[in-house]
């Protein structure tokens, strides 16, 4: 598997740093519930005119390019897979494509997820935000880990606590089903329309 870092997850998404999604130290995906989903295939355009380009790789995975204009593409290797009642994408994202966008030091390996469905021609990404999850944990005693807020080496991009979670797969993929459970109507949505 790829390195993937924390830092160009926030723009890999097209998400505000107010409101993420937390960060995994391992997938939520295994052998018995990865499934090909050939509907995520193809170019999906965000409201900001961002585009996300997701294809095929390999049996069950896929790869995506995030471009947003001059700010360069982001691309990034994920699955997509079944997860109690729900379908989730686990995403791995690379480092940026910009020019002169480069960090001196790996940050930390991560995944991302996010439940996903496609309603006709309308991806629909969904996410509990970070504070809900922040929330949820401390009431029920799992670890996990605050990166506090900052910004990257160079200045570009500033974000709010991170919230990082260590369980292992099977641990995470409890905690995810249990906090969906819990925090459901609290699920932020993302809305791609699928482009030409």
């Amino acid at each position: 598997m790829s390195k993937a870092y924390i830092l160009p997850i926030l723009l890999a998404v097209g998400l505000t740093a107010c409101e993420t999604p937390p960060y995994a130290l391992f997938p939520i995906y295994t052998d018995e519930n990865v499934f090909a989903d050939s509907t995520i295939f193809g170019r999906w355009d965000f409201d900001d005119e961002s585009i996300l380009v997701v294809e095929r790789a390999g049996e069950f995975g896929f790869k995506y390019t995030w471009s947003a204009g001059e700010e360069g593409a982001i691309t990034g290797t994920g699955y997509t897979l079944n997860l109690g009642t729900r379908t989730f994408l686990d995403i791995s994202p690379g480092m940026s494509e910009a020019e002169g966008d480069t960090l001196p030091y790996p940050i930390l390996p991560a995944h991302l997820f996010f439940r996903y469905d496609v309603r006709g021609d309308t991806l629909v990404l969904g996410f509990i935000p970070d504070d809900d999850w922040e929330t949820h944990l401390s009431s029920t005693d799992e670890s996990f880990i605050l990166q506090e807020s900052g910004s990257d080496p160079d200045g570009i991009s500033d974000w709010e606590d991170l919230l990082i979670l260590p369980q292992k797969t099977k641990e995470l993929q409890a905690l995810v089903t249990e906090v969906w459970d819990v925090w459901a109507s609290e699920e932020e949505e993302e809305y791609l329309i699928r482009g030409q």
